[in-house]
């Protein structure tokens, strides 16, 4: 993948998910994925990961690292889990302890 798109989708959710993506699109190219990306974001405190098409396989690919994605701290990668009340995150204790007092 290109490296400015890649950098482009690491943009989109925080540093701590950084390996997951790296991971999921390593394996999704690998599996014959066109690189097509139409959108990556945080919701419900879960990555999201779409694209345009893929078989079975990829997206159960896609799947797993989303649900990967909800026991990896979003800001630093440690394990994690949900945490918060109106914006709901992934996040490892300190992370959310340092989140929630800001």
């Amino acid at each position: 993948m290109d490296k400015k798109l890649k950098e482009s989708i690491y943009g989109c959710v925080g540093k701590g998910w950084r390996g997951i993506l790296d991971k999921l699109i390593d394996d999704l190219e690998k599996m014959g994925w066109n690189g097509e990306v139409l959108q990556v974001k945080e919701k419900f405190g879960g990555l999201r990961f779409y694209i345009s098409y893929g078989t079975k396989e990829i997206q159960d690919r896609i799947y797993k690292a989303e649900e990967e994605s909800f026991k990896t701290c979003e800001n630093c990668g440690k394990p994690g889990k949900l945490t918060g009340t109106y914006w709901i995150k992934t996040l490892c204790k300190e992370c959310d302890e340092l989140h929630n007092n800001h």
